[in-house]
Formats: C-alpha cells, structure tokens, sequence
C-alpha cells in the first residue's frame, strides 16, 4: 500500500447526476494508474538512475585516457646531417668577376647566434677529469661559417679558389705543418716559440688556432688530444681575474691576451666544451675593460691611454668576434665592437689612404710611425670581419695596399713579413676580384717554395727571423688556410641549427661582413 495519501471520490454533486455514468469509471482507471507508478518508480528508477552515473562515469575515464594518450604521443625525427652539395650550389651562383671592392659604404649588419648555455661545470675539475673525445661529441650542423672546416669542405673548397692545379699541394703542406706542430708540444700542452715568440700564452694560441682552422677539435682522430692539451694549458693558465699567468713581458702581454681569447672563442664554438665558456667570459671581459671610450687598445691594456695601437686592436677585434660568434653572454660585447670599429676608422689617413701604426690625439703627430702599408692589412681585414668591408676607410685600404708583392726572401712588407702578410692574404680573400687573384697566385707559390721538409716555416727576414720555426709555421699554416677558414665576407655566412631545439649542442650562426 502506498504511503501517500490517496484522494477519496468526490462528494456528490448534484450536477453529477447529470453527468455521463463514465466519470467515476475514469476516476477509478486514474487512481489505478497512480498506484502502479508509485510501485514501480522506487526500483526502477533507482535502476535507471544508477545506469545514467555508471554511463557517465565511463565516458569521463575513456576521455581521460584519450587525452593522456594524445599527451604522450611522441614524433622521433632523424636529424639532418650537412650536405655540402648545397653549399657548392650556393657557391656556384656567386659570381665569377668580383669587383675589386665592396660597392656600399654602408655597414652590414652582424646578428649573433641565440643563447646556447652548456650544462655548466666546474671549469677545472670537469675538464681535467672528462675524456672529452668521448664526453664531448658536437653534432653540429656545420654549413656555411664552418662547412670548410670537414674533409669535403676543405677539398671542395681549395678546387673553387685555390689557383688551378695546387689545391693538392697546399693540402698536403698544410697537413706536414700540423704534424710537425703536433711533435713541437710541450708535456704541458703548451707551445714556445724563440726570442719575443718565447710567450707560452700566445704561441698555445696561435697553435691552437691553426689546429681549430683545419676543422681538429678534441675529437678528431689523429690531432684530438694535442688540441685538448692545448685548451687544457690556456684554461689552466688563466687567472681569475681573466688574464692569462704566461703572457710575457709587457710589450707581448696585450698581443697574448686576444690571441688566447681568439683560440678560445674558435675552440667554444666547434667542440662545446663547457668548459671553456666562463674562461672565454672573463677573458672578453678583460677585453672591454680595458677599451678606451673612443673604441682603442694599447700595450698597457688601459683604458684611460690617450695613444691606440692598430695591432693590438686587431687581434682584440678577432678575440670579441670569435666570442660573439660562439655565441656568449658578455654585458657590453656587442657595443664594444661597434667602438672598436670606429677606433680603427680613427687611424685611417685620408691622403694616404692607409692606416697608421698607432695614433695619439694628444700628441703632435697624430701618426705615431710611418709603419702605414702593414697596419693597413691588419685594419682592413678587421673593418671586413666586424661588418664594415664597404666603409669608404676599409674599401680605399684595400685598394691601396692591392698592389703589394711577395718575396720570401726579398724585402717584405714592414718588419714583420709572415705577420702582415697573415692579415693581407685574408683582407685580399675577403675583398676578392683581380686583387685577390694576383696575391693568391704570388703567396701560395711562396709559400709553398719556403716550407721545410719537416713541414715548418722559418722567418727568413725582417725581425721575425729570432722568432723561430714555431712562429713562422703557425702564420704560415694559418695563411694557407684562407681558402677554407670562412667564406668570403660578400656572402652570406650561415650555421643551420640542428631540428632538436632544445639540445645545448645546437648552434645558428648568422654572419654577414
């Protein structure tokens, strides 16, 4: 029986008399019907109900493991691995006539790579204690700024601009200066040349340097340790104040400090070594501390010095290059070169069209010495490497000093003959056109006559001669190399990042100038 109360018949009306006999029988059905709901709505809504929640539970857990399952899809992509058939098509469409000089006196803009931070490491301890060849493999993609640096480059780029018939040799006597350096390092990984070249500091760099420029690193096969010997010495020879304990007397000191800086910008750059970063950090530090307002560098290496050195500024230039290029984070690096490039443009002398030795406002004689054609090499190649090849300064530079000649044992270009002809042959590279193929038919023919059978250079005039076989064949292997160091400067120079964006190895270089 139901619990609810169940309305009785209505009372009698008198009007229901009246009415069709069927009205109570409707009332009754009505009240039956009742009955019967009230019965079965307890069970079998109940029923019902719990049918409905355990429906929508199903769904709700079904779509939960849909959406885990779309969250943990995972996509594996094979990287790309350099083709360097696409660097020789992009070669290809560069035309074969060159004008002797940039046509825009406007500079172009250099864009450095992101932000590629290492997991960071005790500096000495991780390094001292790692087998680097086999903890640090760089999977860069190594096209455009680098790709000259592999076996492929190297060949295919000596056959596009060595002079026809001597890209074997060169290679090869590249390759005995190498084997020869290898056999001159010291147990401490470092390298010593003779007389003002003593200077452990930047003979390990200069070195360093010339093994980096053939594409060795830590783990190439044949040279691997001799280079993780040479950055061993320069990270152990740092101080911390970012200077370096073996650059010598003072005169040398200046020079020392960007050459190390230099090697150490190249060595981050192509092996990643962690490393390596904070001594390359601090070493740039040094280098805009101690940069005059007006953009110079002096011997002293302090910034309150009236007098600036076209020298030591040009291997200061190479070091924050080399560092901005490797792509660290250094407060002020970028506003540095911008000054830098003004200081050299300050020692430019309008009708000479060349560049002094170093200049002193201050002083009566703005140029210091008469050294002019040689510092010019030096000045033009760093306006070219910090984007400013097509500024009026470097292009009448350049065109100046494009009638220079070479003779190994002759009178060479101011007194330091391997040195400056170092910084003409890859001002020459970089400007190209006529200029570029005289002196590169002239120097390689030198140079390759003058090499010794064990693979070494000798400095055969001028000042250099008490510097030693060291020195010589570091600025001779290195001059050798122009061909495949980095493109020309009228090109467009690119590092292609690897497809996996968030690996510490990867690198996207943009470099133009």
């Amino acid at each position: 029986m139901s619990d609810h109360p169940v309305a009785g018949p209505p009372e009698a009306d008198p009007l229901a008399e009246k009415t069709s006999p069927s009205l109570e029988l409707r009332w009754r059905l009505n009240r039956q019907i009742h009955v019967m709901l009230d019965h079965l709505w307890g069970p079998t809504g109940s029923i019902i109900l719990h049918i409905l929640i355990l429906v929508i539970l199903i769904r709700f857990v079904t779509g939960i493991s849909e959406r885990r399952m779309a969250e943990i899809e995972v996509m594996m992509i094979e990287p790309e691995t350099a083709n360097f058939e696409e660097l020789q098509k992009e070669l290809e469409s560069i035309k074969e006539t060159i004008p002797d000089i940039l046509p825009t006196d406007t500079a172009l803009p250099v864009e450095q790579p992101p932000e590629v931070r290492p997991t960071v490491m005790n500096p000495m301890e991780d390094f001292a204690e790692l087998n680097i060849r086999a903890d640090v493999r760089s999977p860069l993609v190594m096209k455009g700024l680098f790709a000259g640096r592999t076996a492929e480059g190297r060949a295919a780029m000596l056959a596009r601009y060595a002079p026809p018939g001597r890209d074997k040799a060169l290679d090869a006597a590249v390759w005995r200066a190498l084997r020869w350096l290898k056999e001159q390092q010291l147990p401490d990984g470092s390298w010593e040349g003779e007389g003002l070249a003593k200077c452990k500091t930047a003979m390990t760099g200069l070195a360093l340097l010339t093994f980096l420029s053939h594409g060795e690193t830590t783990h190439s096969e044949e040279f691997g340790p001799t280079v993780e010997r040479a950055i061993k010495f320069l990270l152990e020879d740092q101080r911390e104040n970012g200077r370096f304990r073996s650059e010598g007397p003072a005169r040398v000191s200046a020079y020392a400090h960007g050459i190390a800086t230099y090697a150490l910008g190249e060595a981050y750059a192509l092996t990643r070594v962690a490393a390596i970063r904070p001594a390359l950090e601090k070493a740039l530090e040094v280098i805009i501390r101690s940069q005059q307002p007006t953009g110079g560098h002096t011997y002293e290496m302090q910034p309150h010095r009236t007098r600036r050195d076209t020298s030591i500024m040009s291997w200061m230039s190479q070091a924050m290059k080399a560092g901005y290029l490797a792509g660290v984070e250094v407060p002020g690096l970028k506003e540095a070169m911008d000054q830098i490039a003004s200081g050299l443009k300050m020692a430019y002398h309008p009708e000479r069209r060349l560049f002094a030795y170093a200049i002193d406002p201050s002083a009566a004689d703005p140029g210091v010495t008469p050294r002019w054609q040689s510092n010019t090499m030096q000045a033009v190649l760093c306006l070219q490497l910090l984007g400013h090849g097509g500024a009026p300064e470097a292009r009448a530079g350049a065109e100046t000093i494009s009638t220079a000649e070479i003779n190994w044992n002759g009178p060479g270009v101011g007194l330091d003959t391997l040195y400056n002809w170092y910084y003409h042959t890859q001002a020459m590279f970089h400007t190209g056109g006529k200029a570029w193929d005289r002196w590169n038919r002239a120097f390689s023919a030198a140079y390759l006559a003058a090499q010794n059978a064990d693979g070494s250079w000798t400095p055969a005039i001028g000042r250099e001669v008490p510097y030693g076989p060291v020195y010589g064949t570091c600025f001779a292997a290195l001059t050798l190399m122009v061909y495949y160091r980095f493109l020309p400067t009228y090109q467009p120079i690119q590092i292609e990042e690897l497809p996996t964006q968030q690996s510490e190895d990867d690198v996207k270089v943009d470099i133009i100038g």
